[in-house]
């Protein structure tokens, strides 16, 4: 059933050498792909599976499904877009709050995975998050309007995380569509998988007409779903979205650039949870070394001292190929996989989210609204930067896989 992966053209352009399996998941990350690149990969895997490439030609990126001899598994191709954010005058539009966001991607990262069809939904407790972001999940998911966003990269357990809160709060009295391609968890509510993202547009706008209480949307990447969103949330009816960001600061753009210039700041109104969820592969414990100081580089260093990591001893995965536990572990890592996540919830029922949600709407520009929210994370307990720390601290992830991290790329960037 793996006969599509081994094309030895496709394989070739990608430069893989080899794909390191588990029973669970086949999964290979490359940044960063040009726009050039990504086209031509499209081509290739549409001319493969004999599919018309349809629209795969939209620069925000694309995903590519194709469904394996096995019916229970599926091969996906996930392309993300990566942008910097400048003002018009070509510096970082944070450092001018006279000029709004203008977005420059500057490549794509792609994921490769064999999905599982038919998987267990988990409970909330084991997704291990953390209870506070849990508890927000549960208390956004409950309420009767707005908008909830779960978002992240292709393969950070967002519809792992949204059907794990779906199915712990299914209440028969609420009456729940789930709109999407494919539906990966079987839930106890009306799931219907479209065929197409116009597809998808034409079931949310029917939606207006049913009596439902919420949708569940899982792609959003254009003004047109932007507006349908936009009458459904004002029609009193709750939806739950998924979306591609970097942090949850950088919902502010998107809803700039999907609901318009005119009506995004009603939309933030609206909303009453962002969370967002990075994956990281879970050293082994036998054989993760330690990493000093002094056998840093200097981006290591900034890392560092960033997440206030000062006496203490941070790990790397052993990837020497003689190491004892070869057999038990990948390359120094388990196949169990660990989320870190982050957690915004705009509630006039706390005292600092009311003023911060306040002073958002009373901001001039989309630039001084999003560094409002991201000031009120850095001293924030449920912020990704604090949650990684966490990680670290115990020993579970690896050190210089977390510096990869986009959420230090705009650091970097402004040095």
């Amino acid at each position: 059933h793996l006969e599509f992966l081994w094309d030895k053209d496709l394989m070739d352009y990608l430069g893989i050498v080899r794909f390191r399996s588990n029973p669970d998941l086949i999964k290979w990350t490359k940044h960063k792909f040009s726009i050039t690149e990504m086209s031509q990969m499209k081509s290739i895997l549409c001319t493969r599976a004999g599919k018309n490439t349809g629209d795969a030609n939209r620069q925000e990126g694309y995903t590519f499904q194709h469904n394996l001899n096995y019916p229970e598994y599926e091969f996906r191709v996930s392309f993300m877009a990566h942008q910097l954010l400048r003002n018009s005058k070509t510096s970082l539009a944070r450092e001018n709050k006279d000029n709004d966001l203008i977005g420059t991607i500057t490549g794509y990262s792609c994921t490769i995975r064999i999905q599982e069809t038919n998987k267990l939904i988990l409970k909330p407790e084991d997704l291990n998050l953390g209870d506070d972001i849990v508890a927000e999940l549960h208390q956004a998911y409950n309420t009767k309007s707005g908008i909830t966003c779960i978002t992240g990269a292709p393969g950070a357990g967002k519809n792992t995380t949204y059907s794990s809160i779906v199915n712990a709060n299914n209440n028969r009295e609420m009456i729940v569509w789930e709109v999407g391609s494919p539906i990966e968890y079987k839930l106890p509510i009306t799931q219907i998988n479209v065929e197409s993202y116009e597809h998808m547009k034409n079931v949310v706008k029917t939606s207006k007409t049913q009596d439902i209480d919420k949708i569940i949307i899982t792609e959003f990447r254009d003004s047109e779903m932007g507006h349908l969103i936009k009458d459904t949330v004002i029609s009193n009816m709750s939806v739950l979205l998924t979306m591609h960001i970097t942090r949850v600061w950088d919902f502010i753009e998107k809803y700039r650039e999907y609901f318009g210039p005119n009506d995004y700041r009603t939309m933030v109104m609206y909303t009453r949870q962002i969370s967002h969820q990075v994956m990281f592969k879970k050293l082994c414990d036998n054989c993760k070394k330690p990493l000093h100081y002094k056998d840093m580089n200097q981006q290591e260093r900034d890392a560092y001292k960033s997440l206030k990591l000062e006496g203490t001893t941070v790990y790397i995965a052993n990837r020497d190929e003689d190491s004892d536990c070869r057999i038990q572990c990948l390359g120094g890592f388990l196949t169990t996989r660990l989320p870190a996540a982050e957690s915004l919830l705009l509630t006039r029922q706390d005292k600092r989210a009311s003023v911060l949600l306040d002073n958002m709407l009373s901001a001039d520009t989309e630039v001084e609204m999003r560094n409002l929210v991201k000031n009120y994370m850095v001293n924030n307990g449920k912020s990704l930067e604090y949650k990684i720390r966490e990680r670290i601290i115990n020993g579970e992830i690896d050190f210089r896989e977390v510096i990869r991290l986009e959420i230090f790329e705009e650091v970097q960037s402004e040095k």
